[in-house]
């Protein structure tokens, strides 16, 4: 899935008229990804990592099963609420203004991933499928929200950061905050741990298979854009990016 991101954001450089600064937009892509890389190779030679991290590799390894969707959050959990803020002051260079635009352009990509993706991952987790007809236009608004609070909250994060005279406690914080939330995405006794635990065990563990389900999706850069230019107007928060969402996209749920 994060290989799909990012593909799409090269193609987006590549092409050029997308980011207010390609060399920029790229320096941040390939810094956000290096840190998972890093987290991971640290986590494989047994050195100290951000917890958030050490959660959900350590979730692979746990004896209960989890959701194909559990696995993912816990990346993403980590990548967004952690990683991302630490990127982006670093792309930044001391002017972290004036990279607002194009991190919102990173995002709504990351959103749009997610968003074609949602069918794909019912080939490989038919519950999960079933309970996404159910719910109708309903997950996918919750799925912005989402998105959306994560990325607003990494911003502020990021500002956080760079106005601190001391980043190295801002960053401990901002990870023991994520790896609560990670934890939480683990708990087991309680009504969603058993609900997961249904879904779980009849989706595919053929980990190729899983790859390939989750590795194609098109991002619409107009679309994009056009969302990206009307949050900048209307201030970016959660609530406008809803009305946003409600005036320029298709509807959520014909993505599908």
């Amino acid at each position: 899935m994060y290989r799909t991101v990012t593909e799409s954001i090269r193609d987006a450089v590549r092409t050029g008229g997308f980011f207010d600064d390609d060399a920029r937009a790229e320096h941040l892509t390939v810094v956000f990804a290096e840190r998972y890389f890093e987290a991971y190779e640290a986590y494989r030679r047994g050195e100290r990592i951000p917890r958030c991290w050490a959660v959900a590799f350590e979730a692979a390894d746990l004896p209960q099963r989890l959701m194909i969707l559990q696995h993912l959050l816990l990346g993403m959990n980590a990548h967004i609420n952690f990683d991302l803020g630490l990127a982006t002051v670093a792309a930044a260079s001391g002017d972290l203004e004036a990279v607002h635009a194009d991190f919102l352009r990173v995002n709504e990509i990351l959103y749009q991933v997610l968003n074609r993706l949602q069918g794909r991952l019912g080939t490989v987790s038919p519950r999960l499928s079933m309970l996404d007809r159910l719910g109708g236009p309903w997950d996918e608004r919750l799925m912005y929200v989402g998105i959306h609070t994560c990325r607003d909250l990494a911003w502020q994060f990021a500002n956080r950061l760079a106005e601190s005279a001391d980043a190295t406690i801002e960053a401990e914080a901002r990870d023991s905050d994520a790896s609560c939330l990670a934890s939480l995405m683990l708990r087991r006794w309680c009504a969603l741990g058993v609900a997961t635990n249904l879904i779980a065990r009849v989706e595919s563990r053929d980990i190729p298979a899983i790859v390939d389900a989750l590795s194609r999706a098109e991002v619409d850069l107009d679309e994009a854009e056009q969302v990206v230019h009307a949050e900048l107007a209307a201030g970016g928060s959660v609530v406008d990016s809803l009305q946003v969402a409600a005036r320029y996209r298709r509807p959520m749920w014909t993505a599908r």
